[in-house]
């Protein structure tokens, strides 16, 4: 249990501040798209908000740049959009975090203090909201004391252990056993399921996360289902296992989803520029969509073969891409920090000498630059756009936890 001074100083934080948000603490996560007052480009639509469920893909900022899903979105319908990525989250935790599978926590003492926070764990762990480890990042939900009572409050996981801190000071309340955990966000609206990217190893348990997900969309509102990424790996390239394990997972959600389901990550590859034969043969995302992880300059000259990239001291990775000039350059090993070895003119370039001061960026081997993430939005517009002289799916919901998932709850991201 932590400290009395501790306690009283989230309570004083609470009580000055308001509730600690994950919007506040991590920029790129949980963060509403401007006003939602503005004018819609293109004529209203039934919905009015938009929710991005995701991943790292959904979070974006991979390249430095504040666009992702949800900006881009933003600024081509002026409909407000909630940013729900969080980066490395599987999608148990994303389906968590909707409120669309039931989830419990085991309070510490069985007691939720007065002020202050206590720790908890979530039960079953793969189903945990959180992401351990953030110190940063805070997830709003309520926890169902023993007298039924919701108590709302934030939980943030530091390390591997989580907290639990209520919104407000309130009298003492028994929470023994395993108790309810409720999310505290809401899904009406129009909501982008986008998830599977981290568990693609495992596709039943991921589809049956995004089914669940599904069903809880509220009456009235709508949804479209994303397939999961792959990346410029070799068991991520056509015909590797893990690739495999992504289309199956695309097929079957276009089956079960034929009128929800938008194949994006299709749309990148055919944005290939021409001539990038590789592209297709590996089915990936081409190199001018994909994220610039770190820029630099080349500090010695390198021939037109061989791989002695010397650099102002950018990282070797292996399996990622350096572009310098026109040609990329596929790097295979590292040894005591230094590319090992390598395969010059990768993606259809062709192999150069280049000189001591040339550009050198390494390309993120999975995520979208903004531009791809732009081209990810437009799709998804073009369907919303679709949707306005469709009727709604409007079907009822199986209530979660003992309360309507479909019930609007207090944002405050």
């Amino acid at each position: 249990m932590r400290t009395w001074s501790r306690a009283i100083r989230w309570a004083l934080w609470g009580l000055l501040c308001g509730p600690v948000t994950l919007a506040q603490t991590q920029i790129r996560a949980f963060q509403p798209q401007n006003d939602p007052s503005q004018a819609r480009p293109g004529g209203a639509t039934p919905y009015p908000v938009i929710n991005d469920w995701g991943d790292s893909i959904s979070q974006g900022g991979e390249d430095g740049t504040p666009t992702t899903i949800c900006s881009a979105l933003h600024s081509m319908s002026g409909i407000p959009c909630i940013n729900y990525g969080i980066a490395g989250q599987k999608s148990s935790g994303i389906a968590a975090r909707m409120g669309a599978v039931p989830v419990h926590v085991a309070v510490e003492g069985g007691v939720i203090p007065e002020v202050g926070d206590v720790a908890i764990e979530f039960s079953p762990s793969d189903y945990s909201p959180m992401m351990p480890g953030r110190p940063r990042l805070m997830v709003k939900g309520s926890i169902v004391a023993d007298d039924g009572t919701q108590i709302p409050g934030n939980t943030h996981c530091p390390t591997t252990a989580c907290y639990f801190t209520r919104l407000q000071p309130g009298a003492r309340k028994n929470a023994t056993g395993a108790r309810s955990w409720i999310s505290g966000y809401s899904r009406e609206g129009f909501n982008i399921i986008e998830a599977c990217t981290n568990n693609i190893d495992r596709p039943e348990d991921c589809l049956k996360d995004v089914a669940a997900m599904v069903a809880s969309i509220p009456t009235g509102s709508s949804y479209v289902v994303l397939p999961p990424f792959v990346g410029d790996t070799p068991e991520q390239w056509r015909g590797g296992r893990t690739y495999a394990n992504a289309e199956s997972i695309a097929k079957e959600e276009a089956r079960l989803y034929p009128n929800n389901f938008i194949d994006v990550r299709r749309a990148l590859v055919m944005a290939h520029p021409p001539g990038k034969d590789l592209v297709l043969n590996h089915d990936i995302t081409p190199a001018n969509l994909r994220s610039v992880l770190e820029s630099g300059v080349l500090t010695a000259p390198l021939g037109a073969s061989g791989c002695q990239m010397m650099t102002n001291g950018m990282k070797c990775v292996r399996n990622d891409s350096y572009v310098i000039d026109s040609e990329s350059i596929y790097v295979t090993s590292c040894i005591d920090g230094q590319v090992g070895s390598c395969t010059r003119g990768w993606d259809n370039t062709r192999a150069a000498a280049h000189a001591a001061g040339a550009s050198v960026q390494r390309l993120d081997w999975l995520h979208p630059n903004g531009a791809g993430l732009t081209l990810i939005a437009e799709k998804i517009w073009q369907y919303l756009q679709g949707q306005q002289a469709q009727p709604l799916n409007r079907r009822p919901v199986p209530s979660s936890n003992g309360i309507n998932p479909g019930a609007r709850t207090e944002r405050s991201e």
